[in-house]
C-alpha cells in the first residue's frame, strides 16, 4: 500500500515536472503563446491531482499555506524536494527533445539583466498574487465550493508574462528557478539567488493581502476597510500589468491584462465584489445595484489605478517617453471607442449580477474576455484603456510627455458615459430575474 505522503510527493513531482517540461519545450519553440501553453499546463494538472496533494506545484504556495496553517509544516520538505527535483529533471530531460543551440533556457540565468533588483521586485509582486489568489480560491470559507480555482491560479501566469517577462522572465516559482538553474549546471548564481528572494519575499506579500482583504480568515472582524483594500489591490494589480504591458509594447498585452483583471475578481468578489473600475461602480449604482458605499470604492480604484501605474513604471526596462500610444489628442475616434467598449464592460457585469450562481463561477471569465475582446479591437485607435483608474494611471506616468490633464478628463468622461448607456440599455433590455439568484449575486456586492 503506498503512503498517503509518497502519493503526494510523486503528484507534486509529475506536476513540477509537466510545468517545468512545457515551460523549457516553449522557450525552445520561441512561441509566443508561450505563457499561456504554460498556465494551460499548470491548470489541467491541477485539476488532475488536487484531490492528491493539493496541487501547490509551488515552494512558494507550500510556504504559505504552511505559515497561515493550512498545511502541515511535517510535510513542507517532502513536498518542496519533489517540487524541485521535478523541475529540474525536467529541465534535463528537454535536452534530449530539443539541442542545445535551440534550448534558450540555457540563457535565461547568464542573459544581461537591466537590475536583479527590478527583477527580484516584479517576482515578489507576480509571486505574492499567486500565493494571494491560490489562498482566496482554495482555502477562504466565503470561497468555497467553487470550480474555477484551477483557472484562477493559473492565469496568474499569463497576467505577469507580458508585464514582466522582460524583467525577470515571469517565473513566480522557486521550483521552476531550482530547474533552470540546475539544468544549465549552475550558470550565475548571484541571478539565481536574487529571483528565489524575490519570490519568498512573495509569500509574505501574499500571505499579508490575503489577510487584509479576509480579516475573518484570521478571526479578525471585517470592516469596510478590507473592501477598501480588495478594491485597491484588484485595480493595482490590473494598473500594473496594463502599465508594464503598454511600457513593453507587448504585442498580448491585453490578454494579460484580461488575465489579471480574471484572477484578482475571482480571489477578491467575496471581499469587495471584485468592481476595478469606477465606471463599473457607476453603472451599479445607477441600476440601484451598488449604493451604499460608491464613493469609498471609486477612491480606492482610482489610488490603484495611480499607484499600479507608477510601480509598474519604477521597475520598468523602458523609460515613459517610449510607451506605445496612440497620439494623446482626443478625437472622435478614441471618443468612440471608449464609449463603446466601455459600456460592454458595464453591461456585462451588470447582467452577471443577476444570477448569482454565474457571477461566482463565470463572472472573472465573462469579464476578463472584455477586456480581451475590446482591447485588442481598439488597442491602435485608443490603447484600449475601458476603465478610469487606468486613465488615471496613465497621467500620472506620462503627464510629463505625453498626457495632458485634459486628455485624462477626455477618457474619462467618455469611458463614464459609456457606463451610463449600458445601465440605460440593461434596465430597458434584461427581463426580470429570480428574485433568490439576484439577491444572493447582490449580497457579493454588500459591503459591512
Amino acid at each position: 500500500m503506498i503512503s498517503t505522503v509518497t502519493m503526494s510527493a510523486a503528484s507534486e513531482f509529475v506536476g513540477a515536472f509537466f510545468i517545468m517540461a512545457v515551460l523549457s519545450c516553449n522557450l525552445a519553440a520561441a512561441s509566443v503563446f508561450a505563457a499561456t501553453s504554460v498556465a494551460c499546463a499548470y491548470m489541467v494538472a491541477t485539476y488532475a491531482v488536487v484531490d492528491i496533494s493539493g496541487a501547490h506545484f509551488n515552494p512558494a504556495v507550500t510556504m504559505a499555506l504552511a505559515l497561515t496553517k493550512n498545511f502541515e509544516w511535517s510535510k513542507v520538505p517532502v513536498y518542496i524536494a519533489s517540487q524541485c527535483a521535478g523541475a529540474s529533471v525536467a529541465g534535463f530531460f528537454c535536452h534530449l527533445i530539443y539541442p542545445p543551440s535551440q534550448y534558450p533556457v540555457a540563457i535565461l540565468f547568464t542573459r544581461s539583466y537591466v537590475g536583479l533588483r527590478n527583477a527580484a521586485v516584479a517576482e515578489a509582486l507576480y509571486t505574492g498574487m499567486l500565493v494571494l489568489v491560490f489562498l482566496c480560491v482554495t482555502k477562504t470559507k466565503k470561497c468555497q465550493p467553487n470550480q474555477y480555482y484551477g483557472l484562477a491560479i493559473s492565469f496568474v501566469l499569463v497576467a505577469g508574462s507580458a508585464a514582466v517577462g522582460r524583467i525577470s522572465q515571469a517565473i513566480f516559482n522557486p521550483a521552476i528557478s531550482v530547474g533552470i538553474w540546475t539544468s544549465t549546471f549552475g550558470n550565475s548564481p548571484s541571478t539565481f539567488s536574487y529571483l528565489l528572494v524575490g519570490q519568498f519575499s512573495g509569500v509574505f506579500l501574499g500571505i499579508a493581502m490575503h489577510y487584509l482583504t479576509y480579516p475573518e480568515e484570521y478571526d479578525r472582524e471585517k470592516g469596510r476597510l478590507s473592501s477598501f483594500i480588495a478594491e485597491f489591490l484588484g485595480t493595482f494589480y490590473v494598473a500594473v500589468t496594463f502599465a508594464l504591458s503598454a511600457i513593453g509594447a507587448e504585442p498580448l498585452g491585453h490578454w494579460s491584462i484580461a488575465a489579471a483583471c480574471m484572477c484578482m475578481y475571482y480571489a477578491m468578489l467575496n471581499s469587495s465584489g471584485a468592481q476595478f473600475n469606477p465606471a463599473v461602480t457607476l453603472s451599479l449604482l445607477m441600476t440601484g445595484t451598488f449604493v451604499d458605499a460608491w464613493p469609498l470604492y471609486m477612491v480606492a480604484q482610482m489610488l490603484g489605478g495611480a499607484i499600479g501605474a507608477r510601480v509598474g513604471v519604477s521597475i520598468s526596462i523602458v523609460e515613459p517617453e517610449d510607451v506605445r500610444l496612440p497620439t494623446p489628442e482626443f478625437g472622435i475616434e478614441i471618443a468612440m471607442a471608449e464609449v463603446l467598449f466601455t459600456m460592454v464592460v458595464c453591461f456585462v457585469f451588470l447582467s452577471i449580477t443577476a444570477k448569482g450562481n454565474l457571477m461566482k463561477e463565470m463572472g472573472g471569465l465573462a469579464v476578463g474576455s472584455c477586456i480581451t475582446g475590446g482591447g485588442f479591437a481598439i488597442a491602435s485607435v485608443s490603447g484600449g484603456c475601458l476603465n478610469p483608474a487606468m486613465a488615471v494611471g496613465l497621467y500620472v506616468v506620462l503627464r510629463h510627455s505625453m498626457w495632458s490633464l485634459s486628455t485624462m478628463g477626455s477618457y474619462i468622461g467618455f469611458q463614464f458615459l459609456g457606463a451610463v448607456l449600458a445601465s440605460i440599455f440593461f434596465v430597458a433590455l434584461i427581463p426580470d430575474t429570480d428574485p433568490e439568484e439576484s439577491t444572493e449575486a447582490t449580497s457579493l456586492l454588500k459591503t459591512p
